[in-house]
């Protein structure tokens, strides 16, 4: 890649950076219109951290003191009946929230006069579209991987070959899509194309700059790293109250579940509101990217 391409690409980065930072209404957009879907990841990051904790029990870890006091904390027998009720209702909201969030970002960045309120009311013709297009790209997402992954940690099962062998294979996958169709969900949303036709249309754009899509797709791969920073902020405070607490036998004490309580919220809205940054920027990097492959 050439000098004056390299210095295009720092500036396409650096454009979206200063748009972002500049335009206080976009990333108020993004944090309302990812808020929910923030807070499901979260809570579903919770309950696999629960799990690993389980799984690890009486093997390497002597976590029994700590699982008491979480179920205790999140009311006793009746917690399973409680997060799966839970589960549900957000679960929907996880499907159907993301296609509204991704269209009305779009809307607003092809939307010289920058209106908030009209890019979320637009949502509505292009729903079913991008629903579609999420559906079929629920297997290839690199958080579904990240957890899949985790999964078979836990599971003690990294050192088949088997499973590597699919890991990898299902890796490349993801990577092949990064590189081929980042411009599918701007082809759908501003060209009123069906799924099926976008992606064939991003195939061939990315074919036609395919330096820049490798490049591009792996400062994706690097700013996915927001995503393990947000689990370390969210769990790591109220996973070290619990430490100490059931540490300094002090966990019976109600303040400590206060306190707990308190850390989750404030720090579920502060890592909301970061997502609502980062998801701008990466909104608006890809925005920049497909209208300079366009041109």
């Amino acid at each position: 890649m050439s000098a004056e391409q390299t210095q295009e690409h720092n500036t396409i980065v650096a454009e979206a950076y200063d748009h972002v930072m500049d335009d206080t209404k976009f990333i108020r957009l993004t944090t309302i219109t990812t808020f929910i879907h923030s807070m499901i990841f979260l809570v579903y990051i919770m309950y696999g951290v629960y799990f690993v904790v389980i799984e690890r029990q009486g093997k390497e870890l002597e976590v029994g003191n700590i699982i008491s006091f979480i179920m205790q904390l999140f009311g006793g027998q009746e917690v399973l009946i409680r997060f799966i009720i839970l589960g549900a209702i957000l679960a929907v909201g996880y499907f159907l929230l993301p296609p509204i969030a991704e269209a009305s970002m779009i809307y607003y960045l092809d939307n010289h006069e920058r209106k908030g309120t009209l890019s979320i009311g637009r949502w509505l013709s292009k729903f079913f579209p991008m629903f579609e297009y999420h559906g079929i790209m629920t297997f290839f997402n690199p958080l579904a991987y990240f957890i899949f992954v985790s999964r078979f940690w836990v599971l003690g099962l990294m050192d088949n070959v088997l499973v590597i062998i699919v890991l990898v294979m299902r890796w490349l996958i993801i990577f092949f899509t990064s590189v081929f169709l980042p411009y599918t969900k701007f082809i759908i949303v501003l060209e009123n194309m069906w799924p099926i036709q976008a992606i064939k249309k991003s195939m061939h754009l990315a074919l036609e700059n395919l330096r820049a899509s490798v490049k591009f797709a792996v400062i994706n791969y690097i700013l996915y790293l927001r995503a393990i920073i947000n689990i370390l902020i969210f769990l790591g405070v109220p996973g070290l109250i619990i430490y100490f607490a059931t540490q300094l036998d002090i966990s019976s004490q109600s303040f400590i579940k206060y306190i707990i309580y308190g850390s989750l919220i404030v720090l579920g809205l502060v890592t909301a509101y970061i997502n609502g940054i980062v998801e701008a920027f990466f909104v608006t990097v890809r925005y920049k990217i497909f209208r300079k492959v366009k041109s």
